[in-house]
């Protein structure tokens, strides 16, 4: 009897501690699900915000990388512009200049007030400035050995009959004479550029003496167009001392003008 009492104890405190191991399992148990809980929201918090702050700064950087393409952009207009515009003023003032010029060679044009010279015989003039004096010349040679008979020329004189310019004319057939001279004084003969004379560029050539201009002389004749050839030469009036004689440039300048007004009145001839 003692026995059965004694086990029957036995299996009494043995359910309680039983028991108790139980309820401290579950109490432990119940005390880690907080836990797990925080950790999973914090790690949840920090992998959104890890993602959040990773979305912003590539946003951050797309939107600046537009920024920056749509300044360049700005930018290249602006600088298209700027180059259009300073290409326009370039253009303009490049066309004033020419407008100013062709303008400054309108008023300058020095034959603009000059005389005219008309030879009907054949067909052109010449412009000569206002003072100077043109004269049809003829010389007759009847009968001379190896001189035309007649030899037929313009001359121009200076105002203060000091220089004269001759320019003669003729058919290529005609059997006159354009050329008054016999013969020219001591000197080399240099050449001084070219002038347009009708169809033909004139070579322009210097008789030079110790320094001194004695003569001017354009080509020892010239085509002026088609059958038609000239003579020119531009000389001085005072013969008398060769050593002195030294033509003014000033003059030989105007000299060419003349020649170089030369056209046709009929420009079929």
């Amino acid at each position: 009897m003692d026995n059965q009492n004694n086990q029957t104890e036995n299996n009494s405190v043995s359910n309680f501690s039983n028991s108790n191991n139980g309820n401290n399992n579950n109490q432990s148990q119940n005390n880690q699900k907080p836990f797990l809980i925080w950790t999973v929201s914090i790690l949840a918090v920090l992998i959104l915000a890890g993602g959040g702050y990773y979305f912003w700064q590539n946003g951050n950087q797309g939107t600046n990388q537009q920024k920056v393409v749509v300044r360049q952009k700005e930018m290249a207009q602006k600088n298209g512009q700027k180059n259009n515009q300073n290409s326009k003023q370039g253009i303009n003032q490049q066309q004033k200049k020419t407008d100013q010029n062709n303008n400054n060679s309108k008023a300058v044009d020095p034959t603009a007030n000059w005389k005219t010279y008309r030879n009907e015989k054949y067909g052109f003039e010449m412009k000569y400035p206002k003072g100077w004096v043109a004269h049809n010349e003829k010389i007759s040679h009847p009968g001379a050995e190896g001189v035309p008979p007649l030899i037929e020329y313009t001359s121009f004189s200076s105002p203060n009959k000091k220089y004269y310019l001759i320019f003669g004319v003729k058919r290529l057939r005609e059997n006159i004479g354009i050329c008054p001279r016999m013969g020219t004084g001591g000197g080399k003969m240099i050449k001084a550029g070219t002038i347009k004379i009708g169809d033909s560029k004139v070579n322009v050539d210097e008789l030079v003496s110790k320094g001194k201009i004695k003569g001017v002389f354009y080509g020892a004749s010239f085509r002026i167009h088609n059958d038609l050839i000239g003579y020119a030469e531009f000389d001085t009036f005072d013969n008398k001392d060769y050593g002195r004689i030294n033509i003014d440039r000033a003059e030989i300048g105007i000299a060419n003008r003349i020649l170089s007004s030369f056209r046709f009145i009929n420009p079929k001839n």
